[in-house]
């Protein structure tokens, strides 16, 4: 379980910071605010190896199930 959160220079999150968020499961914002950004961080932190295929893998799933 993730208690805190800090991102610092990826894409759009130039300093994130989020606390408290052991019962945290949604993620909402204007678009282009940061919410896929901080859904890769997320997977690189729990995923990091070969970074390459997996954001490959990431959004092949994340684009199918959008499709439905």
């Amino acid at each position: 379980m993730i208690d805190n959160l800090n991102i610092s220079g990826y894409r759009e999150l130039k300093e994130f910071e989020l606390k408290g968020t052991s019962r945290f499961n949604l993620i909402v914002g204007v678009n282009n605010s940061g919410k896929s950004s901080l859904l890769e961080c997320l997977y690189i932190f729990c995923y990091p190896v070969n970074i390459i295929s997996q954001l490959q893998i990431f959004y092949c799933i994340l684009f199918t199930n959008l499709q439905g």
